[in-house]
């Protein structure tokens, strides 16, 4: 009994003490400038190895990065499949965003799907699917932390959940890091309808989709 009380007494002084510490350090510095994410970052000209797909020396052009845009970066691959098909993976990262998916397709790449369904992948999170008159798509968007997130409320669960737990919250009043990490992988898949049926392209787009959401999930670019 009398350890239990101890052991509570000590974890009460190591958890006021730590509170301590941060009140002290944001009264000493209230001025300091909240530090921002890296507006830099450089997707690698080697494609990620797909299962059943080719890469493709003729990669298309990556879109253009506007300075005034929360898009930092952007980078597109083109893979071939056994039968000849082709799959084409349009990845861009983004900071300062509300990575509200539906919106961004129609504001960044001119698409504006008409019926976008809404899957979930355990392990993964979530993604959409949907069809234009030309191809048939999937789009995700790979968080800093959390599951993958298709709207933008599914996004603001994950901030909500993640950045303020300690690990994140603490160094930020410590003026370590932004509030919250609004960062965001955007990815979107794509198969020709001329290639495909959408029901056939459908299964191809969530497998290879869960490879690139494995690979890229633990190497999300550095704060």
């Amino acid at each position: 009994m009398r350890f239990t009380r101890l052991l509570y007494q000590a974890l009460l002084i190591s958890t006021f003490g730590g509170v301590l510490f941060v009140l002290t350090s944001v009264l000493l510095f209230p001025l300091r400038k909240a530090p921002s994410f890296a507006a830099t970052f450089t997707f690698p000209n080697e494609a990620l190895t797909l299962e059943n797909w080719t890469p493709q020396n003729n990669q298309i052009p990556a879109a253009s990065v506007s300075e005034n845009s929360s898009l930092v970066a952007a980078k597109q691959y083109r893979y071939q499949g056994q039968d000849r098909y082709n799959l084409d993976l349009d990845i861009r990262y983004l900071i300062n965003t509300s990575a509200n998916l539906p919106k961004l397709l129609q504001r960044q790449i001119g698409i504006k799907p008409s019926l976008i369904t809404q899957h979930h992948e355990k392990g993964v999170g979530f993604y959409g699917l949907f069809t234009t008159e030309e191809k048939t798509y999937l789009s995700a968007c790979i968080n800093p932390r959390g599951a993958s997130s298709l709207t933008k409320e599914q996004f603001a669960q994950n901030r909500l959940i993640h950045d303020l737990h300690p690990s994140w919250s603490i160094p930020w009043l410590l003026g370590q890091n932004p509030l919250t990490d609004r960062r965001c992988l955007w990815t979107t898949l794509s198969i020709p309808l001329e290639d495909l049926s959408p029901e056939e392209a459908y299964p191809l787009l969530e497998s290879a989709w869960v490879q690139i959401y494995d690979w890229w999930a633990p190497r999300f670019p550095e704060s």
